[in-house]
């Protein structure tokens, strides 16, 4: 993942899926739904800030258990990052 603030109160969200890292169409579109699924849950605690979500290769074998709680992690590490201290 890419980070930076916007400053402003609204979070943005860019994907970088290539046919590299994710060989099918389909799964490419699995996961760029399952992170717009789970940015769109974890959106309130992110204000402020640009994410660009890169993949890496085999992300497409991963189930949406694994990917989900992944992001979960990321979601909760970048709201640790940025928060005003």
């Amino acid at each position: 993942m890419l980070v930076t603030t916007n400053n402003t109160d609204v979070s943005r969200l860019g994907l970088a899926i290539s046919k590299k890292a994710v060989n099918k169409a389909v799964d490419r579109n699995r996961v760029k739904r399952l992170v717009r699924d789970s940015f769109r849950h974890s959106r309130h605690a992110l204000a402020g800030i640009d994410i660009v979500v890169l993949a890496n290769r085999g992300l497409g074998d991963r189930s949406n258990k694994e990917m989900l709680t992944s992001l979960s992690n990321h979601w909760k590490q970048l709201v640790k990052k940025c928060a005003p201290s």
